[in-house]
C-alpha cells in the first residue's frame, strides 16, 4: 500500500503543469494553444507587448500552435531544462519570449521577475531557442 501510495505522489509530481510566463514581442496579439499529453488543448491569448501565462507539463513533450495575425507556427517542447525552472510554492514557472520571426527563447531563472523581457536574451539551453516547424495539415 505504501508503494502505491508513493507511485501515486511521484506521477503527480513529474505531471504537475509549471507556468511558463510568456512575452509577446511580435507587434500583434497571438493565440497560443497547448495540446496535453492527455489531447485535452487549451488557448492562451496574450496581447502585443505583453506577457501572459500559460501553462505546460514541463518534463513531457507538449505541442504548441502560435497564430499571429495571418501566420500560423507549431513547436514541439520537449521538456523544459531544470536549471532555467524557477521553483514556486504552488508551481514551478520559467520565463519566455516569443520574437516576430517566431523564434522563441528562455530566459535564466534569475532574470528579473518583472522585466525579463527587457534583457537580452542569455545563450540558450539545448533544445533552444525553439524554431516554428511545420504544421500539421
Amino acid at each position: 500500500m505504501v508503494l502505491v501510495g508513493l507511485q501515486a505522489v511521484l506521477f503527480s509530481a513529474c505531471s504537475t503543469l509549471g507556468e511558463v510566463i510568456l512575452y509577446n514581442a511580435t507587434d500583434q496579439p497571438l493565440v497560443l494553444n497547448v495540446v496535453y499529453e492527455d489531447f485535452r488543448s487549451e488557448d492562451y491569448s496574450i496581447a502585443s507587448s505583453t506577457t501572459g501565462s500559460v501553462y505546460l507539463n514541463f518534463h513531457v513533450a507538449s505541442e504548441l500552435v502560435i497564430r499571429v495575425g495571418n501566420d500560423r507556427w507549431c513547436y514541439t517542447v520537449e521538456s523544459l531544462p531544470t536549471a532555467w525552472v524557477i521553483p514556486g510554492f504552488t508551481r514551478p514557472r520559467a520565463h519566455a519570449s516569443l520574437s516576430g520571426d517566431g523564434t522563441i527563447r528562455l530566459f535564466s531563472s534569475d532574470s528579473d521577475e518583472a522585466a525579463f523581457y527587457k534583457e537580452a536574451p542569455p545563450p540558450q539551453p539545448r533544445g533552444f531557442p525553439l524554431q516554428p516547424g511545420r504544421c500539421p495539415a
